[in-house]
């Protein structure tokens, strides 16, 4: 059997059936396994992106070593249902990927989507989304090294800030990514519920540009300049910016 990724988006419910996109191999979770579930807080403006659940085999591929390595896993897109008609968004994960693979959740992708500009009161093209990753792998090598309270806890939070910074302004073709405080991962092992509240500090943009004699610099809220030495605002200086705002009366 040759190793290649399974992509299926699913509908949900409550769970995640995958009835028809399962063979002997692919992963097909026995009825009433452990779930994890998943909650997103959208903010305002955003989308939800399809969460995206990795799955891993040691029986039929053997396991490769390294951080960009997807060698032997099976990838599955569930799209979270929206909460009533509140900013929440749910979906609910197998554990167990069955099959005779012995297929498990290791990672669990989630994150919004800005599709236009204008949501975030900037014009340009918004390049990157705002993501974050939750390992879930309860057989991975070193949890037993984890500090107690993360190898034990069942509910973890991610609730990073993300500030967003234009690159190209001026030039016609302005980009928009985002630079991030806080953590976008966490470690989750005995995990029951996942949840990701992105904070979108759209009110403290940071801008990069490039004068007449090629220098690129980075402008701050504040209005403070500083050399754009790393290509990326430091983010440290973001948050002193917004904490000095936050206490202003």
């Amino acid at each position: 059997m040759s190793a290649r990724p399974l992509s299926c988006m699913v509908g949900l419910g409550l769970a995640v059936s995958l009835a028809a996109c399962s063979s002997r191999y692919d992963l097909a979770p026995p009825p009433g396994g452990p779930q994890v579930t998943v909650t997103i807080k959208v903010p305002e403006g955003a989308s939800v992106k399809a969460i995206e659940a990795q799955y891993l085999s040691d029986r039929c591929f053997p396991p490769q070593y390294g951080p960009f390595n997807t060698y032997g896993s099976e990838l599955l897109k569930v799209k979270p249902e929206r909460q009533g008609d509140s900013d929440l968004y749910q979906a609910r994960l197998d554990l167990d990927g069955g099959s005779l693979c012995h297929w498990r959740l290791v990672y669990v992708d989630v994150g919004v989507k800005y599709w236009r500009a204008g949501k975030l009161d900037l014009a340009g093209t918004v390049r990157q989304d705002v993501t974050a990753t939750f390992n879930v792998d309860r057989e991975a090598e070193g949890n037993d090294a984890l500090p107690e309270a993360i190898r034990t806890r069942k509910e973890v939070l991610l609730r990073p800030d993300y500030y967003p910074y234009v690159s190209g302004a001026g030039s016609g073709s302005a980009v928009i990514n985002f630079v991030s405080s806080g953590d976008s991962y966490a470690r989750a092992p005995a995990a029951e519920r996942l949840a990701f509240e992105p904070q979108v500090q759209r009110h403290f943009v940071a801008r990069m540009s490039r004068d007449s004699s090629g220098e690129t610099t980075i402008l701050y809220p504040d209005g403070s300049k500083e050399p754009a030495d790393n290509w990326h605002p430091d983010v440290k200086k973001l948050e002193a910016i917004r904490a000095g705002a936050d206490k202003q009366p």
